[in-house]
C-alpha cells in the first residue's frame, strides 16, 4: 500500500514538490501544483493510521473493499505566479556537488526529496535523515520553503523540525 500511497500523493503536474517519506508515519508531500491554468500551494498527506486500522482484525478487514486505496488528505489554497515565483526564489542560489563523500546504509528512517521543473527542465534530489553535509544549503532551501507553503496554506505555528536543524 505505501507504494501506491507515494505514488497517489505525487499525481498531477507539479513546478515545485517536496517529499517528506517516513518508513512508520504519515508522508507528506507540498508544493506548487498545477490544474489546467490554476495555481496552487498543496499538501497532500497519507493518513498511515486510518489505513492500518483496516488491517487491525480479519473482522475489521472484511469490513472495507477488497482493494484497498490509500487514505490522503489534501490542503489547497490557490496563488499567482508571483507567488510562486516568490517561494521558488527561497532555493536561490543553493549548490551541491552531484557525489557526496557520505557512504550511509539503512532500512528504516525517514526519506526527503525536491523536486523542481522549469519549462524543459528539471531536478530531483533526494537524501535520507543521515544526510550527505555537502547538500546543507539545498537541504536548509527545503526547510525554508517548507515553511513558506506550509505558512500559506495555514499550518499550525509549531515548526516542523529538520535532522539538519538540530
Amino acid at each position: 500500500m505505501r507504494e501506491q500511497a507515494e505514488r497517489m500523493l505525487r499525481l498531477g503536474e507539479w513546478s515545485l514538490r517536496l517529499e517528506i517519506l517516513p518508513s512508520f508515519a504519515d508522508s507528506v508531500v507540498v508544493g506548487l501544483h498545477r490544474s489546467g491554468w490554476d495555481l496552487r500551494v498543496v499538501e497532500r498527506r497519507w493518513d498511515r493510521a486510518a489505513d492500518a486500522e483496516k488491517f487491525r482484525s480479519p473482522v475489521e478487514r472484511m469490513k472495507h473493499p477488497r482493494v484497498l486505496t490509500p487514505t490522503l488528505q489534501e490542503r489547497a489554497v490557490p496563488t499567482d505566479k508571483a507567488g510562486a515565483r516568490q517561494i521558488r526564489a527561497l532555493l536561490g542560489e543553493a549548490a551541491m556537488p552531484l557525489r557526496t563523500s557520505s557512504e550511509v546504509l539503512g532500512l528504516d528512517g525517514t526519506r526527503y526529496s525536491i523536486i523542481v521543473s522549469e519549462s524543459m527542465h528539471s531536478a530531483h534530489v533526494s537524501w535520507w535523515e543521515s544526510f550527505p553535509a555537502e547538500w546543507l544549503p539545498v537541504m536548509r532551501a527545503f526547510g525554508s520553503m517548507w515553511k513558506e507553503l506550509e505558512g500559506r496554506l495555514g499550518a499550525p505555528s509549531t515548526p516542523r523540525r529538520f535532522p539538519w536543524n538540530t
